[in-house]
């Protein structure tokens, strides 16, 4: 035991190597799988949306995310609900290494090295090489960074870039820090409110960064109003959208769809409040994905943060744990319409790992059941998981739904369909209006379809299953394929 405890940084930086390659492998095993996985649909929109950055160019497009491909038409299918930045970089990529889902993943890969590179980094300024490696062992091995940490998604990006803005505050390079959250913002909004936490932290056990702190807000706040003025000066229109979907994801209220183009709810409305004990629950249950470690953590740190106040061996910890912490409880409390998105936990693993890693470096005595036992039970989790990865295939029929458009339709066309996925969205290479999902919706868009691409070929589009939904279209329209996963028709 004695010589367990003495060469305890060797053995964290063992299991820190079993995690690293595990990830690699899990990551490597999408590179060349197409977007049939859970969750899938995700990946396939920021890819969609980086495609047309990719084609059309940023300057064209204005900075504004386009979800659907070309033709664009008179009425783009703008998403303004998260910033730009994302789907640009990737976009940039594809560019560059070519489009595929291998160039996605590779992406999200060297994002989630980074991540854990990072948090490591915040350890070990913090305290020692020891806590360092296994704050980096938690960030890899959490069951949402297992699990979901390979998807293509701009948050995961974000949370990168904040945990690097307070590596570099709790460093004083304050430079660095305001450049590395205005990019967070810039791939999505919550982290906006790390800052929020460094002004807490600051004003209760360190004011000489009080100051550091209100500067890092105002650059993130500043950054968020420059994305919305870029959005809402080019698509006014979609403002009532917007603010609708906040309230939504607030919990304030139902979304109530207004009839456009590309709307994919038609008149239809969702969700509901979300206020006191279903509120509560709503942020309680998603800590699971963190595991039993993470999740004590977390819960672990408004009370620890209390009892050590005073002492100034924590005074910078605390600031770094809070400045990491705030995005996922401000986020969480804000927005419980939101949350019920699992990967959204990512946003608690940078606090959790941390102190996880201070903890099993502090506890000496503990340290040879800690460094052998808890890495074991996190391992066993990771590899069922990456299991899980290489046999699901739940979105196999939309992506050969997407694949038979891109076959049958000219490049020139749109197409209408009763889907809402953007599987099908991606491996069509076509504009698809989604969410028409009967002849009624199909009468109802057909003229503005027409104003909004002049002289395009429209088509219907579904699988053969859905047709009972469409006996007026099928009737009145020419067939023009059928197969397993396809029935397509020229509307007239």
């Amino acid at each position: 035991m004695d010589a367990i405890r003495r060469h305890r940084t060797s053995i964290a930086a063992a299991w820190l190597a079993v995690a690293v390659a595990l990830t690699i492998v899990a990551h490597a095993s999408l590179f060349h799988r197409e977007y049939d996985y859970e969750h899938a649909w995700i990946d396939a929109i920021y890819s969609t949306m980086a495609r047309s950055f990719a084609v059309h160019g940023v300057i064209a497009l204005r900075g504004v995310p386009i979800q659907n491909n070309a033709p664009i038409g008179l009425e783009p299918d703008a998403y303004l609900h998260w910033p730009p930045l994302f789907p640009i970089v990737l976009g940039l990529l594809f560019r560059v290494f070519g489009e595929s889902e291998a160039t996605a993943h590779a992406l999200m890969l060297v994002n989630i090295l980074a991540l854990a590179a990072f948090v490591g980094a915040i350890a070990r300024q913090l305290w020692n090489n020891t806590a360092a490696i296994v704050a980096a062992f938690f960030t890899l091995t959490m069951p949402v960074t297992v699990t979901y940490g390979a998807q293509v998604l701009s948050q995961y990006a974000a949370v990168t870039l904040l945990v690097a803005a307070v590596y570099f505050f709790i460093r004083r390079s304050l430079i660095f820090a305001a450049i590395a959250i205005s990019l967070a913002v810039l791939m999505s909004w919550e982290a906006a409110l790390a800052p929020v936490g460094l002004i807490l932290a600051a004003w209760i056990v360190d004011r000489t960064q009080l100051r550091a702190a209100f500067l890092l807000f105002a650059v993130a706040i500043l950054t968020a109003l420059a994305v919305l003025a870029l959005y809402l000066t080019q698509y006014p229109q979609l403002a009532s959208d917007l603010w609708q979907t906040i309230v939504f994801r607030a919990g304030f209220g139902s979304y109530r769809a207004e009839l456009r183009l590309h709307t994919l709810v038609n008149t239809e409305t969702y969700g509901g409040s979300y206020l006191g004990l279903k509120r509560i629950w709503q942020m309680i249950t998603p800590t699971a994905l963190l595991g039993d470690f993470g999740r004590a953590a977390l819960f672990a740190i408004p009370v620890l943060a209390i009892v050590t106040r005073r002492s100034d061996e924590h005074r910078r910890a605390w600031a770094a744990i809070a400045g990491l912490f705030a995005p996922w409880l401000i986020w969480f409390v804000l927005m419980p319409g939101h949350i019920f998105h699992p990967q959204m936990m990512l946003f608690g693993v940078p606090a959790a790992a941390v102190l996880l890693g201070y903890a099993i470096d502090r506890f000496e005595a503990f340290a040879p059941v800690l460094l052998i036992a808890i890495p074991l039970v996190m391992i066993v989790p990771f590899l069922t998981a990456v299991h899980q990865l290489t046999i699901y295939d739940g979105w196999r029929s939309d992506v050969r739904f997407g694949q038979a458009i891109a076959q049958t339709v000219p490049p020139n066309a749109v197409v209408l369909t009763p889907d809402r996925s953007g599987v099908p969205l991606y491996y069509s290479h076509r504009h698809l209006i989604r969410g028409v999902a009967n002849d009624e919706r199909v009468d109802e868009l057909i003229g503005r379809v027409r104003v909004a691409f002049p002289g395009a070929p429209v088509y219907l589009a579904f699988l053969p299953e859905q047709a009972a939904a469409f006996p007026k279209a099928s009737r009145e329209n020419a067939l023009v394929h059928r197969s397993r996963f396809l029935q397509l028709y020229l509307v007239r």
